[in-house]
């Protein structure tokens, strides 16, 4: 008997160090609510409770009992069923999770190049015309984009560990752009995808390069001689 009611109190305490472990772990700030997933960083979970902001503005950083901490991840449903008109998504965002933004009002997006993984219906039904993916994107879940009215999108990068069905149900879409020189490609994205039920990429440009600046000697030089010339043009 003694016994048994060691193990019970052992068990309770166990529980409670777990609930208020978990407690010490999430937190909000600024609207939106947070995990802690490591020692520097955290994925966002949502809106905070009470908040019902349709345009969301997603920090790179947060602070909570004096610990900064990078937003890394958008968490699996964070903002599922919002009426999200409008998110921003900052450069220290790596992993867009599982239906992160399923059925929201989006219109557009811009996805930075810091991110690597875009998850399992991750946009499904939503308002998207057009989407870039970032030459940093190396994986695409299943029908991470299904349904969201696209009518053209552009891929920066390599193929990379990409469903083919992720742009299904998007009726409307003709063109699926690469860049020269990106590897993997053509593919064809299947199925019930654009008018005919699939879509082949074609190559529609060159990643785009630096114009070099001219050194300041250089220009200095140039200066000179436009001078010399508007000289010789006065004189005669």
């Amino acid at each position: 008997m003694k016994r048994l009611n060691a193990l019970s109190v052992l068990a309770f305490t166990l529980f409670m160090s777990m609930m208020v472990s978990a407690q010490a772990q999430a937190f909000d700030a600024g609207g939106l609510s947070y995990n802690v997933t490591s020692a520097t960083t955290v994925e966002v979970t949502g809106r905070a409770s009470g908040n019902t902001d349709t345009v969301i503005v997603i920090p790179s950083s947060v602070s909570d009992s004096g610990t900064i901490y990078a937003v890394t991840t958008i968490g699996v449903q964070a903002f599922l069923n919002n009426a999200l008109t409008s998110v921003t998504i900052p450069d220290s965002v790596t992993t867009i999770g599982v239906q992160a933004f399923y059925n929201n009002n989006l219109t557009s997006v811009t996805i930075p190049d810091s991110v690597t993984t875009i998850d399992v219906n991750a946009f499904t039904f939503n308002f998207l015309t057009s989407v870039t993916i970032p030459d940093s994107v190396t994986t695409i879940g299943v029908q991470a984009f299904l349904n969201t009215a696209l009518t053209s999108v552009t891929f920066l990068g390599d193929f990379g560990t990409f469903s083919l069905d992720m742009f299904s149900a998007n009726d409307s879409l003709e063109t699926i752009c690469t860049v020269e020189g990106a590897s993997g490609w053509p593919q064809t994205f299947t199925p019930n995808t654009g008018p005919s039920g699939s879509v082949t990429t074609t190559t529609c440009g060159s990643p785009a390069t630096p114009v070099p600046a001219l050194p300041l000697f250089g220009l200095l030089a140039l200066g000179g001689l436009l001078g010399l010339f508007g000289l010789r043009k006065l004189k005669k």
